[in-house]
């Protein structure tokens, strides 16, 4: 139940009258601000996370420069697609997860793993209250020095891979992993590779954007790296030519 505080003209005076959450405007199902694409790679000795840093507002890319990718520890980060509102709450829960166990000094370390299943049981969670986050999730670290790269949807679903990529790119960059993914990949060529993925979905994906964020998670811990834009090329004899139909085929 929720409240608010309104004035009564006639006595001058402020009272708290209940409002019913049925009243209240919802937009759980239908998601608004949405962040795209995510890419995770594992290579020999840690994971790559990767997405463009643009919000849009429906279908139009409304804000750009967002960093999309949320530190956990000095091991483990996620990045999602979906409702970005969404992705700032679980950032939130994961946390005040932390943190909890921090205040309360009780000597547990949670594992990239251990993150994994929290959010797995998250978006179950919510899935069954129906009123679900609306966030495809890729999570990667480095557990027990190993690569650790993992997958959960929006119904909880949870797969452990060595290579993801969520909304449209979940078309486009499977064919691109089969052909160039490795499991002795060193970090360049995964760094290649997610470039080379990002090129197909800015081509492609109308809420794609060409300014891409890396996020590197390896033994020395999690390294955000500074956002670059992708290599396009627009002036192909086929688009500067063709002017009309007419024109064209002459």
């Amino acid at each position: 139940m929720a409240f608010y505080v309104c004035k009564n003209k006639e006595k001058m005076h402020y009272s708290e009258l209940a409002l019913n959450e049925s009243q209240a405007k919802k937009h759980t199902l239908n998601p608004i601000t949405t962040g795209s694409s995510v890419i995770g790679i594992a290579f020999n000795g840690g994971v790559i996370i990767a997405s463009d840093t643009s919000i849009s507002y429906g279908g139009m890319s409304r804000y750009n420069h967002i960093q999309r990718v949320h530190k956990i520890t000095d091991n483990c980060a996620f990045a999602s697609s979906g409702e970005f509102s969404d992705f700032q709450e679980l950032s939130r829960l994961i946390d005040e997860m932390t943190n909890q166990t921090y205040l309360n000094d009780d000597k547990i370390n949670y594992t990239p793993r251990d993150y994994g299943n929290y959010i797995s049981q998250l978006q179950y969670h919510h899935r069954n209250k129906m009123n679900p986050l609306y966030l495809w999730n890729v999570i990667g670290g480095v557990d027990n020095g190993k690569p650790y790269l993992a997958h959960i949807d929006l119904y909880g679903t949870y797969i452990e891979t060595n290579h993801v990529s969520t909304g449209f790119g979940n078309y486009l960059c499977g064919p691109l992993f089969e052909k160039g993914w490795r499991a002795d990949m060193s970090e360049q060529e995964a760094k290649q590779l997610v470039n080379t993925c990002f090129q197909a979905l800015f081509y492609r994906d109308a809420r794609a954007h060409e300014t891409i964020q890396v996020t590197v998670i390896d033994k020395n811990g999690v390294r955000i790296e500074q956002p670059y834009e992708i290599e396009s090329k627009w002036d192909y004899q086929g688009y500067v030519n063709r002017a009309n139909e007419k024109i064209h085929n002459q």
